[in-house]
C-alpha cells in the first residue's frame, strides 16, 4: 500500500512541464471513466495549454484542440477501447506483415483493442484521421487499415475489423 501512495502522490504533486517538453510526437492520452485521480476535464484543458504552448497555439487553436480531444474521446468507439483491460489494448503499436508475394510492410497501429464477442474475441483496430479532405484519399486510408487488421489477424489468430475514425 506505502508504495500505491507514494505513487499517486508523486503523480499528483509532480510539475511535468518540462517533461513533457520532450514530446516530439502526436501523443494520445486516453483515461476511463471512473478515474479517481486525475479529473478528465481540467486534464485535457492543462494539457492542451501545455502543448499549445510548445507549438506556439494561439488561444483559438488551443480551444479548438480541446473540443476535438473531448469530442474523440465521448466517441462510442473510444468509450469501448477505455473500458477494456490495459492487457487488452495497444496504442501507437508497430506492426509487421510479410504478404504472399513476399514483400514486407510495416506501419504504426494508432489503437487496437480486443473485445469478448459472445464465444468469439475479436480485435478492434482504430485508424484516426483528422483530414479537412478525407474523401480524397479515402481508398488509400480503407486500403492502409485493412493491412493494419490483416496483420493483426495474421499475429493473433483472432478476428479483427477496422475502424476508420474520422475526428
Amino acid at each position: 500500500m506505502p508504495a500505491a501512495y507514494f505513487c499517486i502522490k508523486a503523480f499528483s504533486e509532480t510539475d511535468f512541464t518540462e517533461d513533457l517538453k520532450a514530446f516530439d510526437v502526436q501523443t494520445l492520452i486516453l483515461h476511463g471513466d471512473d478515474d479517481q485521480i486525475v479529473p478528465q476535464a481540467s486534464d485535457v484543458g492543462a494539457m492542451a495549454q501545455v502543448h499549445g504552448r510548445l507549438v506556439g497555439a494561439t488561444e483559438a487553436e488551443i480551444e479548438a484542440a480541446v473540443d476535438t480531444v473531448v469530442a474523440a474521446l465521448a466517441h462510442p468507439v473510444m468509450r469501448r477501447a477505455a473500458s477494456v483491460a490495459v492487457s487488452d489494448l495497444r496504442r501507437e503499436t508497430p506492426i509487421f506483415l510479410r504478404r504472399e508475394d513476399g514483400t514486407f510492410l510495416e506501419g504504426v497501429v494508432d489503437l487496437a483493442f480486443r473485445e469478448e464477442r459472445g464465444e468469439s474475441t475479436e480485435w478492434k483496430v482504430v485508424d484516426f484521421r483528422t483530414d479537412r479532405e478525407l474523401e480524397l484519399r479515402r481508398a488509400e486510408y480503407t486500403a492502409q487499415g485493412a493491412l493494419y487488421a490483416q496483420a493483426i489477424e495474421k499475429a493473433t489468430n483472432s478476428l479483427v475489423s477496422g475502424i476508420l475514425l474520422v475526428i
